[in-house]
């Protein structure tokens, strides 16, 4: 990591002739691993390592952008509670997003974002506890699902009615078939019903059809 790291931050500085600044974000709870700095003869290389679950959750909440304000997740709760903390994010979440449809989309991020978590047993509560908050019927996992639904139920009556219709394409080209051999007459009602597969009473009736 901390090569590559180095090679970005030569890639950039020359195309750019800028100094760069570079961090990497740490999302799991536990203590980092990676190196940070790289020490050579006639080099030394650092980068910023920033670990979410070692900053207060509060300087997310004071942003006015709901897509900043989902990262509290990540953050560090303190002395709040889960239920508290859920809450609260929820709430700030509700006063930032400018309609239903941005604070489902925000919604979604949190989720995402537990997800990235590896759901830790107080993130979970913390989703279980935005859960009370939201109707099902308005989220928007509820709704896309409701419409997978729907859509999947159109497609098997599709799927259904073109069975159907290849069934009765094949009875009808089976019917005409069977009249050719009672107009000539060399087999038997017995003899065509086991052929094509239908009862004799079938047979027998498209023969008192072609009488008439």
């Amino acid at each position: 990591m901390v090569y590559r790291m180095l090679e970005y931050k030569a890639l950039l500085a020359r195309k750019y002739k800028l100094d760069v600044l570079q961090y990497v974000i740490f999302l799991s709870d536990g203590k980092p691993r990676m190196r940070t700095q790289l020490v050579l003869t006639d080099l030394v290389f650092s980068f910023q390592l920033v670990q979410f679950s070692t900053i207060d959750y509060e300087l997310f909440l004071s942003s006015e952008k709901g897509d900043e304000v989902v990262f509290a997740v990540l953050g560090k709760f303190g002395d709040s509670k889960p239920e508290q903390a859920a809450r609260r994010i929820y709430e700030r979440l509700q006063q930032t997003s400018a309609s239903p449809l941005e604070l489902d989309k925000h919604l979604q991020q949190l989720r995402v974002l537990a997800n990235l978590r590896k759901l830790t047993d107080y993130i979970e509560t913390m989703i279980d506890s935005i859960s009370k908050y939201i109707k099902e019927e308005d989220d928007i996992l509820f709704r896309r699902g409701e419409k997978k639904g729907r859509l999947e139920g159109k497609l098997e009556g599709f799927q259904e009615g073109e069975q159907k219709g290849k069934q009765e394409g094949k009875l009808e080209e089976k019917t005409e078939t069977i009249r050719k051999f009672l107009k000539d007459g060399m087999l038997t009602t017995q003899q065509l019903a086991s052929y094509f597969d239908v009862t004799e009473e079938f047979v027998e009736n498209l023969r008192l059809n072609l009488e008439k």
